[in-house]
């Protein structure tokens, strides 16, 4: 009986297929008649390609589809994406040589330290544990074992660091409930937990925040109403991946902030709420085209200050990141004075020279594994124009 059900889904998946070539059948002869006649014979491919799968007709009914299908035949790989043996979808990644990255993190601490600015290399976990290993059988992911060689080095070198994959499971956390199941974010909440222990170290090295700034009881918890498809279930479609929901934190404390963006014209200032949170990042046209988990910041920039007329320590911090540190840094918006935050992937900046200009009292680069794999992530002394 199963193998008959297996049938009949792959053959009504073939039925869609058919309908939806014929559907498509203008639209491929207008990206063609496009191509043709507004461009040169060399750019014909890619402009075809592109136009024909912007304007695909019922485009997510065909990943629905298609990931219904993978699910019924129990195929654990879809476009990229692996299904792990719990149910959730990652992206699995391949063994990287870290060499330049951990040295450029060695450089940068030296070069700090002589100017007598103190800094942290903060790892995030990666969404595929290897303590708790869920992947099917036959596929590897190298992603933990990239961050650990990586930790090791730049630890051997005496830069200090924070490891929050080893520091969950010591604290006995679940790894796969601190992350979303079809995104490859954690949950906000996770996000806070790693803003206190970062906190935490801050407080080591003599800079004093009051407890009830990073207590959990101090933060107004509002569960979402719209339901969560993340980004690698966009991929798959949620008969493939499931759905989430999303916890939105916000301090239940005065606020006072300002959030800027100069490459973007953005000058909000006001309450967290106002300023910090982007609301409209939880609707939208479709649960495809909507990343609630921009409701923090709004997206990533090239480079943004969040500062604090409410917060309790006067310090100016320089944080280098990716988008897992976004509610993270959002955070941290509360309790230091200036919060200034680069992403490498869109920064066109020196940022030795951002230090110098800047004068931060300390630096933190806080990566998920993930970033291991481009060696742009690390260029932080790069030739500008």
């Amino acid at each position: 009986m199963k193998k008959v059900t297996q049938y009949l889904y792959v053959y009504a998946f073939l039925g869609i297929l058919f309908l939806g070539f014929f559907m498509n059948l203008s639209n491929l002869s207008a990206a063609v008649n496009k191509a043709v006649t507004e461009y040169s014979y060399e750019g014909w491919s890619t402009i075809i390609n592109i136009e024909y799968n912007d304007n695909i007709w019922n485009r997510y009914a065909f990943v629905e589809g298609n990931g219904l299908v993978h699910r019924v035949l129990g195929q654990n790989r879809m476009n990229g994406i692996v299904r792990l043996k719990n149910g959730k979808v990652v992206t699995v990644t391949e063994a990287t040589d870290i060499t330049v990255q951990a040295q450029s993190v060695i450089q940068f601490n030296q070069w700090l330290q002589e100017r007598e600015v103190d800094f942290l290399y903060v790892q995030a976990p990666y969404e595929v544990c290897d303590v708790d290993n869920q992947l099917p059988k036959g596929i590897m992911d190298y992603s933990n074992d990239n961050a650990g060689r990586f930790i090791t080095c730049i630890s051997e070198a005496g830069v200090p660091y924070m490891d929050l994959h080893e520091m969950m499971h010591e604290e006995g956390m679940d790894h796969y409930d601190a992350f979303f199941k079809t995104d490859h974010h954690w949950k906000i909440e996770t996000a806070f937990w790693a803003f206190t222990k970062i906190v935490e170290y801050t407080e080591e090295i003599g800079v004093s925040v009051p407890a009830e700034y990073v207590s959990m009881e101090s933060y107004s918890r509002e569960k979402t109403e719209a339901v969560i498809l993340g980004s690698n279930g966009r991929k798959t479609g949620y008969l493939y991946s499931g759905l989430d929901d999303m916890t939105i934190l916000t301090p239940a404390f005065d606020t006072s902030v300002r959030l800027i963006v100069e490459e973007e014209n953005i000058n909000r200032e006001g309450s967290f709420e106002e300023a910090y949170l982007f609301y409209e990042r939880l609707s939208g046209d479709s649960i495809y085209e909507t990343a609630q988990y921009d409701i923090y910041l709004g997206q990533d920039y090239g480079l943004c200050s969040l500062i604090c007329e409410t917060a309790p320590s006067d310090q100016k911090i320089l944080i280098i990141k990716d988008s897992y540190a976004r509610p993270v840094v959002t955070f941290m918006g509360t309790v230091y004075a200036q919060a200034d935050v680069i992403d490498m992937r869109y920064y066109d900046g020196n940022v030795y020279e951002y230090v110098e200009q800047t004068q931060p009292d300390m630096v933190i680069v806080m990566y998920n594994p993930y970033m291991l794999n481009t060696v742009g992530n690390f260029d932080f002394n790069k030739e500008t124009e």
